[in-house]
């Protein structure tokens, strides 16, 4: 089994626990959401799996390389009051501890 396919019920409890961007109160529309996931460059998810994750959550993935594990933290930590991304995939134990201090979940 592909290491990435052990993350991906991380990365979908993530995506179905965002909230809509619209704002509270507002009607419901049938668009499409999308959702900005900043990875490091070393992430990979097969095109099938990726659609078809879309196609059932009713939502488009856009994957936003941001260089190795710790370069994508630092941009994540550099923009966190005007996020980059929705979501952020890729922070292992070594820089968790980081994440955490600087309040970017």
């Amino acid at each position: 089994m592909p290491k990435y396919l052990i993350f991906f019920p991380i990365l979908l409890f993530m995506i179905t626990s965002c909230g809509s961007r619209e704002p509270s109160g507002s009607p419901k529309t049938e668009q499409v959401r999308e959702l900005t996931l900043m990875t490091h460059d070393s992430f990979a998810i097969g095109e099938e799996i990726l659609a078809e994750f879309e196609t059932e959550n009713g939502v488009r993935i856009i994957l936003l390389p941001a260089g190795d594990a710790g370069s994508a933290l630092n941009q994540a930590i550099l923009s966190k009051d005007n996020p980059l991304a929705d979501l952020l995939f890729g922070v292992d134990n070594a820089f968790l501890g980081r994440a955490l201090a600087e309040e970017i979940f």
